[in-house]
C-alpha cells in the first residue's frame, strides 16, 4: 500500500470506526466512514469523533433543515431565522463548525449575539426583532453536552480579535469562550493565523451528521445535501483541522522553559 497522506478514503461498513481511526491517525488519510447500524455509527462516534480527518455518517439518518428557505426566514425577522437554526441544530448528535472570524453561534453571549445580529439588521434591512434572535441562538448553549451530543469546532484566530459590540463585549466573549474548553462533547481548536495550512481559506460552515451543508455568506446561506458536496466540506475541515491548536497544546506553549541546572 501506497502513502495515503491527503488521501480520500470512503470506507463502507465501517462499524465501530477502528479501521478508518487507524487510516486517519496512522496514515494520513482522510476518511468518511459510513455504517448503516446507528448503535456502530454512535460508538465510532463516541470514541473516534475527535479525529479530525474522520467523518463518521449513518446514511439511514435524513439530513434536518427548516421548512422554508433561509432568504425567506431572514425576510421574517431575526427570531424566525433563529429559531429556525435552533431546530436544525437540536436533533443533531454529531456537528462541525468552522468559523473563520467570528465566535461559534453556541458559544456566543448574549451581548455578542446582540451586537452581531444588529449588523445585520442594519446592513439587509430585515426586520428588527433583535431580542427573540438573541432568545433562540443563546438556547443552543443548552445543547452542548446533553444527551450525548459532540461538536467539534474550529475558531479562526481572527475571530478572537473581531471587535464585535465594542471592548466591553469581547472581554466578557472571550471570558466565555476561554470557560469553554473541556466542556463534555465539545472539542475546540484554534487556527493561528501563522499556521500554514494545506488549503486555502474559505468561508464559514458547519457540517450536520455529515449529511448536510450550511454555508454563512453576506448575500444568501448556501444548503448542500449532496455526497460530492458534503465530502469536500468534511476534507475542508480535516485539512483545517490540522492546522488548529488545541486546549493541551495551547498549555504546553504557555508553560515556561525548563530551568538550567548548568553553574
Amino acid at each position: 500500500m501506497g502513502s495515503l497522506a491527503g488521501a480520500l478514503v470512503l470506507d463502507l461498513g465501517s462499524g465501530t470506526g477502528c479501521q478508518a481511526a487507524h487510516l486517519a491517525r496512522d496514515h494520513g488519510a482522510i476518511v468518511d466512514a459510513v455504517d448503516s447500524s446507528p448503535a456502530q455509527h454512535q460508538r465510532a462516534v463516541s470514541t473516534y469523533g475527535h479525529l479530525p480527518a474522520c467523518a463518521f455518517t449513518w446514511p439511514m439518518s435524513t439530513p434536518p433543515g427548516p421548512s422554508k428557505p433561509w432568504a425567506e426566514l431572514h425576510r421574517q425577522g431575526m427570531g424566525p431565522t433563529q429559531e429556525a437554526f435552533l431546530d436544525l441544530v437540536r436533533p443533531t448528535e454529531d456537528a462541525r463548525h468552522y468559523c473563520q472570524n467570528v465566535i461559534w453561534g453556541n458559544l456566543q453571549t448574549p451581548d455578542y449575539v446582540r451586537a452581531m445580529l444588529r449588523l445585520v439588521v442594519d446592513f439587509h434591512g430585515f426586520p428588527d426583532d433583535i431580542e427573540a434572535g438573541v432568545t433562540a441562538r443563546t438556547a443552543r448553549a443548552g445543547l452542548i453536552g446533553a444527551e450525548g451530543r459532540t461538536y467539534h469546532v474550529l475558531l479562526g484566530e481572527a475571530a478572537l480579535r473581531r471587535n464585535i459590540g465594542g471592548t466591553g463585549v469581547m472581554r466578557r466573549q472571550l471570558a466565555r469562550l476561554r470557560d469553554s474548553f473541556g466542556l463534555p462533547g465539545l472539542k475546540l481548536g484554534v487556527v493561528p493565523d501563522r499556521a500554514q495550512l494545506g488549503i486555502h481559506p474559505g468561508n464559514s460552515f458547519g457540517i450536520f451528521e455529515g449529511r448536510r451543508v450550511e454555508l454563512e455568506n453576506f448575500g444568501d446561506s448556501p444548503t448542500h445535501t449532496s455526497v460530492e458536496q458534503v465530502t469536500t466540506y468534511q476534507r475542508a475541515f480535516g485539512l483545517l483541522a490540522q492546522g488548529a491548536v488545541y486546549e493541551e497544546e495551547a498549555d504546553a506553549d504557555r508553560r515556561p522553559p525548563p530551568r538550567s541546572r548548568g553553574l
